[in-house]
């Protein structure tokens, strides 16, 4: 289980079965164009992957498009991504990624807000709060 928050200039990943807390650099990327499957699509996957709509299911309710990804370069750590994409609304309901070694990741999005109000405290990591975890700052 992981717990990432992010200020759109660090982001503090906390692997809670390692007792672990990375630190990094956010880099450029729009974390709400990772949210759009057609920036996704276009932006993130599309030289590296081809994809294809493959099925639809309903997930919580709602009618969703299966799209599954391949990587064009046999050297990807991925042997395919899945998205699940509501198809009222293109909201990305689950994002699955299969690698080759064996690990698979599943995000799974409860609701999408892109203009929520919120106070900026939810995206700041206090380390203090974890006294005894291991802190690895890999920030350049």
């Amino acid at each position: 289980m992981q717990e990432i928050v992010s200020d759109g200039n660090t982001i503090w990943v906390y692997l809670k079965d390692l007792e672990e807390i990375q630190i990094m650099d956010a880099g450029d990327e729009s974390i709400a164009g990772l949210l759009d499957p057609e920036v996704f699509i276009n932006e993130f996957v599309d030289d590296q992957f081809i994809y294809a709509i493959t099925g639809e299911n309903t997930t919580n309710g709602v009618v969703c498009q299966l799209i599954e990804f391949k990587p064009t370069d046999n050297a990807s750590e991925f042997a395919k991504l899945r998205m699940t994409v509501a198809k009222s609304s293109n909201d990305i309901q689950k994002l699955e990624t299969f690698q080759k070694d064996g690990s698979r990741y599943i995000i799974e999005f409860e609701q999408i807000n892109l203009n929520p109000s919120i106070q900026n405290a939810l995206f700041t990591f206090d380390i203090k709060k974890y006294p005894g975890v291991h802190v690895e700052d890999l920030r350049m």
